[in-house]
């Protein structure tokens, strides 16, 4: 059946017309209708999606950046607090040394008069002798008295490690177990009132740190417990004792205040807010930048064990903490969230932590995410507006312009959909990471000004984590720099080891991680003569290579310039006084130089303040090692323009080696702080230092043992060896 929806009318056909216009329209409204519902929908769901995902991501990301940085400040703390420990070690060592041999020599000193301490003012720069209570109330008697003024002869050598720490709250000490005590305070000149007068009114020889050093082993430093000292400050003292011919008469001690440590460490805190503190073995607190709360150093002489604090979060991280391990934890302090970053300080057996708040590290975060959701919700708001406007139009021009409402709502879909799938597209770029991505819409719209926004957040947010990254960067430059050093340093070193029928030469250097002052050299000054060097520059660092440099090229060039072989003493007094011109940081280089005839085997040489080498004497088919000794020990150089340096011969015969080394090598410690030592040297080359090795295989077989010895723990010094066997 055929229908003819025109057949009647005009008015029939008019009203079917219209009829059919506003069927056309009412559908077509729908479809336009649901579209706009559809992206309605999808662009709340996106919005709240996207927002979440870029707030998410900032947030994790400042975490791990400000927990790396926070981690790596306290491992270099707790480094800086091992540095100034093991540099102590090495000057009580070099102290304690003199001592035994003025003790042990006394024929080579005359007696020197040192000041008694009565009472008043210490001056700095000045050694006095502080009696005890026993020797004040009695006569001194002519052994105390005689023994009291060559001691005075270790008044240089206090002087002179005294420069070291010009600027720390530190003393240096030789006290007597005759009741006796050498005391010279290294910093400003201190006044002492009535009452610190009276309490150095005492007997050291019944202090802690005495008691524990004289029990101790004969070549072992102690580290005493931290004490209150004579101005009521915190210190420790580091101690070593000392023997005559076996005999124990006494210790030499390095008295540190806590505070000066503390105050060097507080240089280099990377902001004000941050919390600094360390905890001993005990989990006592030993220093800390809380002047109150659960974290505060009250100056007095009983302190809580953090592990029984009643803090169970405190507890448990100071449990962690105190496992040995370097790590980052959370932890509840005086009511308030922290990040707790910690490092261990093996020597002293401490352990150093830095905390900030958790707050500090999540509010660039909080702000990022509040911006980001404040803006996403304007811009839901501005999509709800744009929605419900153009429905009121559609409705509005029902009957009037259904062509035209065509035309608008396709050319609102363009302006809607394109840009918000180019903003989408974006922000999902930027939450990848990508913060150099720029949002380019031009709607004039919000959406504009949306992207604007977004736009201005991300420069923001770069700008705050470049300047984050910066200190790391910085640390890694001077890192780069520093090695460099090395490797020129490294390169200034013989590393051709040319055969000779006369001689087997081999030497080799294995650097520690920072530049260091170890060399060794070696030239033939004629076809008739060899000279050997090796030695070690006092301290660490650009300033020890800039000196190892100089120390290097003055020995060679005076070698060159000797016209008399026979006498190596000259060239070193002439090196000793030339390094001692314009050295105001009062460095110093320990020297062994030898020249070799290669004719007869005759070895003439110096040595300035340096390891004595060993030689291996050929018997049988395999060499005897031995230590070589002498007469009388010589100053290192560097220090006494006025000193003069003794010549000393030995006679290579075929088949004999000479084996040199630096401290680097016998002070190579393990995991547990122990030292490799002079015994375990001469034990390895006697075991396996075989006559038919060469030079080279001899020194590969002490630095495999050294190797073993320390079990991966790190390198604090360059191990430095030169080995010389004569073939006739």
């Amino acid at each position: 059946m055929k229908i003819n929806l025109f057949k009647g009318s005009i008015k029939r056909k008019l009203r079917v017309l219209i009829a059919f216009g506003v069927i056309v329209f009412i559908g077509i409204s729908l479809v336009t209708m649901l579209s706009f519902y559809n992206i309605r929908r999808n662009v709340l769901e996106h919005s709240h999606v996207m927002s979440d995902s870029a707030a998410e991501f900032t947030e994790k990301f400042l975490i791990s950046r400000i927990t790396a940085v926070l981690e790596y400040d306290a491992n270099e703390k707790a480094r800086m607090v091992e540095r100034e420990l093991f540099g102590i070690n090495t000057d009580l060592k070099l102290m304690a040394d003199m001592a035994d041999f003025i003790l042990s020599h006394p024929e080579n000193y005359k007696p020197r008069y040192t000041q008694t301490y009565l009472k008043g003012k210490f001056d700095r720069g000045v050694t006095y002798v502080i009696l005890s209570p026993e020797l004040k109330t009695k006569s001194i008697s002519p052994s105390v008295q005689q023994e009291i003024e060559l001691m005075g002869n270790l008044d240089d050598t206090m002087i002179a490690i005294s420069h070291h720490y010009k600027n720390f709250d530190a003393s240096c000490y030789f006290v007597s177990d005759k009741g006796y005590m050498l005391y010279l305070y290294c910093d400003d000149d201190i006044e002492i009132n009535e009452k610190n007068d009276d309490e150095i009114n005492f007997d050291p020889r019944t202090r802690n740190w005495y008691i524990a050093t004289r029990k101790g082993k004969k070549n072992e430093t102690v580290l005493s417990d931290i004490y209150f000292d004579n101005l009521g400050r915190r210190a420790i003292t580091i101690a070593a004792p000392c023997y005559k011919q076996d005999e124990f008469v006494g210790i030499v001690g390095i008295g540190y205040s806590l505070n000066t440590l503390y105050s060097h460490i507080m240089k280099k805190t990377l902001g004000e807010s941050y919390i600094n503190f360390a905890v001993n073995k005990r989990g006592e607190i030993i220093f800390s930048s809380q002047e109150e709360g659960e974290l505060c150093l009250l100056n007095k002489k009983e302190v809580l064990d953090l592990r029984n604090s009643s803090n169970k979060s405190l507890s448990d991280a100071i449990k962690q903490m105190m496992t040995g391990n370097r790590g980052t934890t959370t932890v509840t302090v005086n009511n308030k969230e922290y990040y707790l970053s910690y490092a261990p300080v093996p020597t002293p057996g401490w352990y150093f932590g830095t905390l900030i708040t958790k707050e500090e590290v999540l509010e660039p975060a909080q702000v990022a995410k509040t911006i980001i959701l404040e803006q996403s919700g304007d811009f839901v708001d501005n999509i709800q507006f744009l929605f419900w406007e153009n429905i009121a139009k559609i409705v509005f021009l029902f009957i009037v312009i259904m062509a035209i409402s065509i035309l608008i709502s396709r050319k609102a879909t363009e302006q809607l959909i394109i840009p918000l799938i180019t903003l989408a597209d974006g922000i999902k770029e930027i939450a990848r990471g990508n913060l150099d991505k720029k949002l380019e819409i031009k709607t004039d719209d919000e959406l504009e000004y949306l992207a604007n926004c977004i736009n201005d957040m991300t420069t923001e947010l770069k700008t705050y984590m470049e300047n984050l990254s910066k200190a790391v960067a910085d640390e890694e430059r001077i890192s780069t720099e520093l090695e460099l050093a090395r490797d020129i340093q490294e390169g200034s070193l013989p590393h051709n080891f040319p055969k000779h029928d006369k001689v087997d030469i081999y030497a080799s250097m294995t650097a520690a991680k920072k530049v260091g002052g170890d060399f060794y050299d070696f030239y033939h000054l004629d076809e008739n003569h060899l000279a050997v060097t090796i030695a070690d520059v006092s301290g660490k660092g650009v300033p020890a290579a800039l000196f190892m440099m100089r120390s290097k090229t003055i020995l060679k060039n005076l070698t060159f310039m000797s016209r008399n072989f026979e006498d190596v003493a000259s060239i070193l007094n002439m090196a000793n006084s030339e390094l001692y011109e314009n050295n105001g940081e009062m460095m110093f280089v320990t020297v062994w130089i030898g020249i070799l005839d290669l004719r007869n085997g005759e070895l003439t040489y110096a040595n300035g303040g340096h390891d004595m080498p060993l030689v291996g004497s050929v018997e049988n088919s395999d060499p005897n090692w031995h230590y070589v000794t002498q007469e009388k020990v010589n100053h290192m150089v560097g220090i006494d323009p006025n000193y003069k340096f003794a010549v000393h011969r030995l006679t290579l015969k075929p088949g004999d080696m000479l084996f040199l080394y630096t401290d680097g090598v016998t002070e190579a410690m393990n995991e547990k702080g122990e030292l490799y030592s002079d015994v375990r040297l001469k034990q390895i080359l006697n075991q396996k230092g075989k006559g038919s090795l060469t030079v080279k295989e001899v020194l590969t077989v002490v630095g495999n043992d050294i190797a073993t010895y320390v079990e991966g723990a790190e390198q604090s010094d360059d191990i430095t060896m030169l080995g010389l066997k004569y073939l006739g």
